[in-house]
Order: structure tokens, then C-alpha cells, then sequence
């Protein structure tokens, strides 16, 4: 989560998680492997830090709850992407963002551009929003918070192997079966399962002159 430091006293800085009103507590120890290190050195009031939360805290000698978050782990799960870029994983959607989605991988935050969604570009990314789905690793540079996938390369993928499959099972004279996909003034497309098929429209009818839409429909 984006969290956005409130104060910083002796060892630990206190934040408020952005967009909830939600405290939570982030130790030197969650900032560096250095005990000795000053932790004015990493945070400082008004700074905006993005966090890995651990667990819930319940104060003592009240009901206040708060979050003992953690910068330091959330950079080691990103250091563990680097070196993985081309592999497929599977992603949830989880808000429409400026320029395409924001996605959640392992409890990483990563980004889709729009154009790299599907095979056209996606104006509309609310509908992938709370979807699971398959997605490629482009781009992983922990340093500039950097973690870019692509789903629009899957999904070329998948497509080009049913197109092979389907090719690699028909042969002339052969009857199949298919969905009308889309028609034009000289005939119609059937969907075979990945490869589109002409039926020219002299072939739809026995009739001279007939129009598409009147033999078969979408």
C-alpha cells in the first residue's frame, strides 16, 4: 500500500495508509538491515512511502488499531522479480489507472499499459478490474518502482497455437463445423477455432444474387 509518513520519533515513523485514514508503524528494522543507521536517513514527515503490510497491532491500553508495515520486505519480493522478465504469471486486476491497469501479482503492485491489455487497444480497463488472469513479465526495475506486464502477448500466443492446431487438422474436402464470425457483402466468416474460414457468397446458396445476411446470421 501507499502510505504517507505522519512523524518521526526515535526508531520508528508513523503512517497513514493513503485513502483509508488507517496508522501504521514503520520500525527502523522494516527500513534497513543497519541497527545503527539513522532513520531520518530514509523517511522524513510529509514523504509518501509505498509498504508492505505485515500485521495488525492492538494497543495495550486502548482499542486503537494500527499496522506494523514494512518498506524493506516489500523491496526484497521485488528484488525476487528481477531476472524473470518473459514469464507468464497469473495477475488480478485491481483498479483502472491514467494510461491502462494496475494489476496485483504475490502482493507486488504492477501495471499493464492499455496498449499491452489485448490485441486492440482497450479504452475501457474497468472490466478487468477484479479479474484473474494470465499475464507476461516485460519490465522489473525495483529501483524506480518499476513492474510492467503484458497480457495482450498471451493472449497473441494462445491465439497463434489454436491457429496452428486448427490448420494442422484440416485438409481439403473435409466437413467442419464453425460460428458465423462476421459478415461482409461478398460472404461470410466462420470461426473454426481460431482461424476464420471464407464462405464466398456463391457458395452460401444455390440461389444467383443472394445476400449473406438472408442464408446465415451472426
Amino acid at each position: 500500500v501507499t502510505a504517507e509518513v505522519l512523524t518521526v520519533d526515535n526508531d520508528q515513523a508513523n503512517v497513514v495508509i493513503e485513502g483509508t485514514g488507517v496508522e501504521g508503524v514503520l520500525t527502523l528494522r522494516e527500513l534497513t538491515n543497519d541497527r545503527d543507521a539513522d532513520i531520518n536517513d530514509f523517511v522524513k514527515t510529509g514523504d509518501t512511502v509505498e509498504v508492505l503490510v505485515l500485521r495488525q497491532v492492538v494497543g495495550k491500553d486502548t482499542d486503537t488499531v494500527t499496522f506494523l508495515v514494512s518498506k524493506k520486505r516489500l523491496e526484497a519480493r521485488k528484488d525476487k522479480l528481477v531476472g524473470r522478465e518473459g514469464e507468464v504469471v497469473t495477475v488480478k486486476g485491481t483498479r483502472a489507472v491514467k494510461g491502462g491497469l494496475s494489476v496485483e501479482f504475490e502482493g507486488l503492485r504492477g501495471f499493464i499499459p492499455a496498449s499491452m491489455i489485448d490485441t486492440r487497444f482497450v479504452r475501457n480497463t474497468e472490466k478487468f478490474v477484479g479479474q484473474e488472469f494470465d499475464a507476461k513479465i516485460k519490465e522489473v526495475v525495483p529501483a524506480e518502482n518499476r513492474f510492467i506486464l503484458s497480457r495482450r502477448e498471451v493472449v497473441e500466443e494462445k491465439a497463434a497455437a489454436a491457429r496452428k492446431e486448427v490448420f494442422s487438422k484440416l485438409e481439403e474436402g473435409a466437413i467442419v463445423k464453425g460460428k458465423v464470425a462476421r459478415l461482409t457483402s461478398f460472404g461470410a466468416f466462420i470461426d473454426l477455432g481460431g482461424v476464420d474460414g471464407l464462405v464466398h457468397v456463391t457458395e452460401l446458396s444455390h440461389e444467383r444474387n443472394v445476400s449473406p445476411k438472408s442464408v446465415v446470421s451472426v
